[in-house]
């Protein structure tokens, strides 16, 4: 990769991640963690509560507040929670791990490794789809990685900066404040193991343990002790106890098998694990080559072990892997093209050839799907028509250069490594176009005229129960608390009340009433939610 081709590769992904931030109000917040994590910042800002975060008017202990907290700030100048404000610590954290990577790259390399890496990064599909959403996992992710950058600036410069291994101690309290105490766990591990496999022992002192553990706890301390007094026992118990090793060694969510992150980091890393049997057979042959691969390496195995030890598991958890996969893919993909014996052998290895005419096929798959939605084919959504135009040029564009791709490919005038920035810049405007067109087309969702009936027929003095945890509902409706049914007895004397009363249960719910109480409920509208069928019912008829 030439510096002209670094210096266009940089300027890519500068304007792609403008885009990415300038895109994240465009559609309406989705899922069931989006909606529940701005509500929680929501009733952060109404109620002035930074320390002890509540949903539905009662306390939060299932995550720390540090992400919250970021929302209710980003939020203030809009007088609200939204969809923008809710994600752009999410995105600002994806920017911020990319300049990390480039930074991590240049120390270890060089230049071009630091920026391939970042683009690398940048365009895999776990990483940027976490990057556009409200989701903790993200901003967790960089205090790792700006946490082990520090510790190994600190211990690896002579002299050593404890300075720095300070300060990477203090961006473990910013993990543990975003997700728990595997903020502080996997930095430790990261750097202990590193500094035994490369025969450093005498440097684990440098890291000053001792000292910084005690300041990353003393940060943290400055949260945890007010808000345990303010929640009380239950809720110190759930966030000291239940929701960090309860998950550890039990978990009550998201179980799966050991086996879990096998299966779905292939698929997570897309399109770059088309490249990996090949990177993974070149790094066995020269894995005495070049120092700088080691840390790459120990920070990811470290974590996959880590992450597949743990009962619960779900594909974000491990994005703090990503940046370290991005690195070692950067330098395998550098140091083919930069060794001219390496990159005779390599490239003729049938696993190189095969993702690079897979690159080639990628292409006029992606611009044959940009044109199918344009038209409607895909997804009948309503597409304004310069939208539509803009889609079937770049689908057109896009289908060309896979054709130019896969016949340079086949009469053997292009090499299979050129391809590599081409796919960079493909997926960033693919994943750009996503954003800004495919996303707000796809916005209208059944669940938004559901809400919208809510609204107009419920007033704020009406009474409203629920027979689930409603923070989809807090959210979108703008209503808090809104009470939770659980049990069949109270759902009986509201249902016989007097007042008109309005329900939202689910459908499994509705079949567990009795027939004399399900009889006198009036169906005004159902909905389907994610996964799960939602009633709108009230006692009296409207």
């Amino acid at each position: 990769m030439t510096n002209r081709t670094s210096a266009a590769l940089a300027g890519i992904l500068f304007l792609a991640a403008l885009m990415m931030v300038a895109s994240l109000g465009r559609w309406q917040l989705r899922g069931s963690d989006e909606p529940r994590y701005a509500q929680v910042a929501r009733e952060m800002l109404e109620r002035r509560a930074y320390i002890l975060p509540h949903l539905n008017g009662e306390p939060y202990p299932d995550k720390p507040p540090l992400y919250f907290w970021l929302v209710a700030l980003f939020s203030k100048p809009f007088g609200d929670v939204t969809a923008l404000s809710a994600r752009l610590p999410a995105a600002l954290a994806a920017c911020g791990m990319l300049l990390l990577l480039f930074l991590f790259g240049r120390r270890l390399f060089d230049t071009q490794t630091g920026i391939l890496a970042a683009g690398i990064l940048f365009t895999t599909e776990q990483f940027f789809s976490s990057a556009t959403i409200a989701r903790l996992d993200t901003l967790f992710a960089f205090w790792i990685m700006l946490a082990l950058y520090l510790l190994y600036r600190g211990c690896s410069e002579t002299p050593p900066r404890y300075g720095f291994c300070l300060l990477g101690w203090a961006c473990t309290a910013g993990a543990i404040l975003t997700k728990g105490p595997v903020g502080l766990v996997l930095p430790l591990l990261i750097m202990v193991m590193f500094l035994l496999l490369t025969k450093r022992r005498y440097a684990i002192r440098q890291l000053s343990l001792g000292t910084g553990l005690l300041f990353a706890a003393g940060i943290c301390c400055l949260w945890v002790i007010p808000a345990c007094l303010q929640g009380g026992v239950d809720y110190t118990r759930n966030i000291l106890f239940r929701q960090s090793f309860g998950r550890v060694v039990e978990s009550f969510a998201h179980e799966a098998p050991f086996y879990f992150y096998l299966l779905n980091f292939p698929i997570d890393f897309l399109p770059w694990t088309i490249f990996l049997p090949a990177a993974l057979l070149y790094l066995w042959r020269t894995r005495a080559r070049h120092p700088g691969v080691v840390l790459p390496l120990i920070w990811a195995a470290t974590v996959f072990i880590f992450f597949s030890c743990l009962s619960g598991k779900r594909n974000v958890y491990l994005l703090p892997l990503y940046p370290a996969a991005a690195l070692i893919m950067a330098w395998f993909l550098k140091d083919v093209a930069g060794t001219e014996t390496a990159s005779q052998q390599v490239c003729r290895w049938k696993l190189m050839v095969a993702p690079s005419y897979l690159t080639g096929i990628a292409y006029l798959a992606a611009g044959g799907g940009l044109i199918a939605f344009a038209f409607g084919m895909l997804r009948p959504v309503p597409i304004p028509a310069f939208s539509a135009l803009f889609l079937i040029a770049a689908g057109c564009t896009v289908l060309a250069l896979g054709g130019y791709v896969i016949l340079k490919l086949f009469r053997s005038k292009m090499h299979p490594l050129q391809t590599v920035p081409i796919l960079i810049g493909t997926c960033s405007l693919v994943l750009c176009l996503g954003l800004w067109v495919v996303m707000p087309a796809m916005d209208n969702r059944p669940e938004r005229e559901f809400c919208a009936k809510i609204r107009t027929l419920v007033q704020p003095t009406d009474p409203l129960y629920a027979s689930f945890e409603p923070e989809y509902f807090n959210y979108f409706l703008h209503r808090s608390p809104i009470p939770v049914i659980r049990d069949l007895d109270a759902a009986q004397r509201l249902v016989q009340s007097d007042e008109k009363i309005y329900f939202l249960l689910k459908d499994k719910d509705v079949k567990k009433l009795p027939d004399d109480i399900r009889q006198r409920l009036y169906t005004i509208d159902v909905a389907e939610i994610g996964h799960k069928t939602i009633y709108f019912l009230s006692n009296k008829p409207l």
